[in-house]
């Protein structure tokens, strides 16, 4: 094998190792380029969910303000509920309720109640009962001056 035999060869690996290099990139390139178009709709699928969720956050925005134009009439109110729902708990706490049988301290009078009353304000509370007595008179006690009748 002379030097044209080894030229040849040397020319044969130079354009193998050219065609290789020339092949990896191309195919790297196409790979690139599938992987681009896999983004791609990726990303237009996300801008489509985008557009999905603006146009729920803006039903949901109009569906509040609507409830919030109803309920402002109502909004004063709140105190006065919050109020109520106390005096609601503490009457199913005391021990006597409304159309109860019971005997007044110290006499032993028996009446009927008929209205608790319950007041007070930040710093002070009371609770009474307005008792219907025979003969239609009412006193108002302390729930201590009261036990159950027989």
């Amino acid at each position: 094998m002379g030097r044209q035999g080894r030229l040849i060869i040397i020319g044969l690996l130079g354009g193998g190792v050219i065609f290789l290099f020339g092949w990896l990139y191309f195919r790297s390139n196409r790979m690139l380029q599938t992987e681009r178009d896999r983004l791609d709709a990726e990303i237009r699928e996300l801008h489509s969910q985008i557009g999905q969720w603006k146009s729920k956050e803006l039903q949901s925005r109009k569906t509040r303000d609507s409830l919030s134009a109803v309920l402002q009439p109502y909004l004063g109110y709140e105190a006065l509920l919050r109020a109520n729902m106390k005096r609601d708990e503490a009457y199913a706490a005391l021990p006597f309720k409304y159309g109860d049988k019971v005997l007044l301290l110290p006499d032993s009078a028996r009446g009927m109640i008929s209205e608790v009353i319950m007041g007070g304000n930040p710093w002070n509370y009371y609770i009474r009962y307005k008792v219907m007595l025979k003969g239609g008179k009412e006193s108002e006690v302390y729930p201590s001056q009261l036990i159950a009748a027989p």
